[in-house]
């Protein structure tokens, strides 16, 4: 209860970055987000949005707050009836909230908290002298209707309760009690017959509601980023490490897995340290994307936490270790929890840029986003606050599913092109083709830069409109007047109340570094420099601003300057495989062949 109380005055109050706008249309509307579906997320949190206060996003994202805070408690409470000593053990239960993984996740509309209080939950009801078999069944049951990291984390737990208790035999009459809890899948096709503003992937039959659940457009898209090893696997373990264990992230991953076979029952130690490892291999080797948006990682915290809260508990030590351990953890918990303190706080950023981007487009327009923030946005805004219901917004992305985008522009009492739904779905760059062709005669078409596929061909015909690009209308079609002065304007406006938060940050560098890109398609160097500039000063991190920059200087003939960008992005993200491609070109052309060499090797590697 304290933990979710300290949470209450961060949670969000508006719709957010990345998946929450889209999370909160679903539950609002009772309707299908991205695979895997999350129903139980959707189902609970469409009753919390019928709360007679706040806005719907603050209703819904309670439900993160008060996960993160049942969470939290359950940890402590399994340590507890273990024999762990009370005080001991809440200072390991309290690396669950601090982690910064966990509380971004528990102020806003995501599945990742409700993911972490249902791992909680079971390993309470397995982690007992005597477990509480039936119900940990009906809890993994639910937990079906959560993110796959619950798979993970509770497949671990189990595993080592029935091999620790010598009950494999109990398995077949547990079986039924974890299809009642997995009945909550069956609400997937059930809110996808009504057909609801959010019905990503129409799981309404049973072969879609198995491509919904085992997530295969998802995989298809970024099969590319699955399984790589070498530097990159490497890379990307340090950063979940990071993710999972703060600032000291080696020194408490290692600590708490020579702990874990300690721990009483030892079947119960080990199983947390099974499903730390879980965690890792799925977030480095099957979900990077996710681990990039701090959106994985959270089943090990839950794991490492768990493992600590028992160690310092169980341990036999003498009251000075005990204590001195004690005032060890405490300096750690107070250290991480200031740690990027600036990146803990949400704001209301996201918000005024989805409602600025929509506002300033023309009527009867065609927006075209890439980024899950700008869709996302837009589907809060369009389904739930009914802004703008005369534009189509669609995903770029998705163009591929021509009955989706059909039914996103009946919402919009139109019809989609039929030279584009005519197309094979296979035929994607002639099916975009097709439907710029056939908007651009009737009506203003607005394209969000990110996706690379296309940007670079659209050079020469896109023209900066703010926070996106406006297709150049054919001639004789007169164009409408922009509604905005330019990016330069929105960004004043949105800057003008608050200081920018991290994630906001992160964003709009990211905007900045593509319009920057754009500009060096077209040749225009000296706005490019500028536009990436700014993206390096709100990310100075960033390694792709870092190449870009470097591209423009290149062009400028700045070689030595251009070869340092590079060399500093590498360095950010050794994993950057354009990166160490063109440092190897740009060293190659300044009559440096062995350093040439040596990013040719970098990049094998990779």
């Amino acid at each position: 209860m304290l933990v979710t109380l300290g949470l209450m005055p961060f949670v969000q109050g508006d719709v957010g970055w990345y998946d929450s706008g889209e999370l909160t249309a679903a539950t609002a509307g009772l309707g299908v987000p991205h695979p895997t579906g999350f129903p139980l997320l959707v189902v609970l949190g469409h009753a919390l949005q019928l709360l007679p206060f706040g806005p719907v996003p603050f209703r819904v994202a309670l439900l993160s707050a008060a996960s993160v805070g049942l969470a939290t408690g359950l940890v402590h409470a399994t340590a507890v009836r273990l024999g762990a000593r009370p005080g001991l053990a809440a200072l390991g239960a309290l690396l669950v909230p601090v982690q910064l993984v966990v509380w971004t996740n528990a102020v806003l509309v995501e599945v990742y908290a409700p993911t972490l209080a249902l791992g909680a939950g079971v390993a309470f009801l397995l982690g007992r002298p005597e477990p509480a078999w039936r119900q940990a069944a009906v809890l993994t049951g639910l937990g079906l209707g959560a993110h796959v990291g619950f798979v993970l984390m509770a497949g671990a737990l189990w595993l080592g309760a029935l091999t620790g208790h010598r009950a494999w035999p109990r398995l077949p009459r547990l079986l039924p009690w974890g299809l009642v809890g997995g009945l909550v899948i069956l609400a997937l096709p059930l809110m996808a017959s009504r057909d609801p503003w959010m019905n990503w992937g129409d799981p309404s039959t049973p072969g879609r509601l198995l491509d919904h659940l085992t997530a295969a457009s998802i995989r298809g898209s970024f099969e590319g980023e699955m399984g790589r090893g070498g530097a990159a696997s490497a890379h990307r373990l340090g950063q979940w490490a990071e993710d999972v264990g703060g600032p000291f992230a080696a020194l408490a991953v290692v600590v708490v897995a020579l702990a874990a076979p300690f721990v009483r029952p030892r079947w119960f130690g080990l199983a947390l340290l099974g499903a730390l490892a879980l965690d890792a291999a799925f977030t480095v080797w099957v979900n990077p994307m996710g681990q990039a948006e701090l959106q994985t990682g959270t089943p090990g915290v839950l794991a490492l936490a768990s493992l600590a809260a028992l160690a310092l508990g169980q341990l036999p030590l003498r009251p000075l270790l005990r204590g001195l351990g004690g005032a060890i953890v405490a300096l750690v918990l107070a250290f991480t929890l200031v740690f990027r303190w600036e990146e803990r706080p949400t704001d209301e950023h996201a918000g005024r840029h989805g409602r600025l981007v929509l506002s300033a487009l023309q009527p009867g327009a065609l927006l075209l986003a890439t980024s899950d923030h700008l869709a996302s946005q837009s589907l809060y805004l369009q389904g739930v606050e009914a802004m703008r219901p005369d534009v189509v917004s669609l995903v770029i992305q998705h163009l591929h599913d021509g009955p989706a985008v059909a039914r996103r522009y009946a919402f919009a009492d139109r019809a989609a092109p039929e030279a584009f739904l005519a197309l094979p779905r296979e035929q994607d760059r002639e099916r975009v083709a097709a439907l710029l062709r056939a908007e651009g005669r009737h009506g203003p078409v607005y394209w969000q830069l990110g996706e690379g596929r296309y940007d670079g061909a659209l050079t020469g015909v896109l023209r900066d409109h703010g926070l996106v690009e406006r297709l150049a209308p054919p001639s004789g079609v007169v164009a409408g007047p922009p509604r905005t002065t330019g990016a330069d304007a929105l960004y004043d406006r949105l800057t003008a109340v608050e200081p920018a938060r991290a994630r906001t940050r992160w964003v709009w560098s990211e905007a900045a570094r593509l319009r920057g890109l754009a500009r060096l398609r077209e040749g225009a160097l000296d706005p490019a420099a500028r536009l990436l500039e700014e993206a390096m000063r709100l990310d100075p991190n960033s390694a792709r601003a870092n190449a870009a920059l470097g591209a423009v200087r290149w062009r400028q003939g700045q070689a030595d300057e251009a070869i340092d960008l590079l060399e500093r992005a590498v360095r950010l993200d050794p994993t950057y495989a354009h990166g160490w491609r063109t440092l190897a070109t740009y060293r190659e052309a300044a009559g440096d062949p062995r350093g040439a060499q040596r990013a040719r090797d970098r990049l094998e590697a990779l």
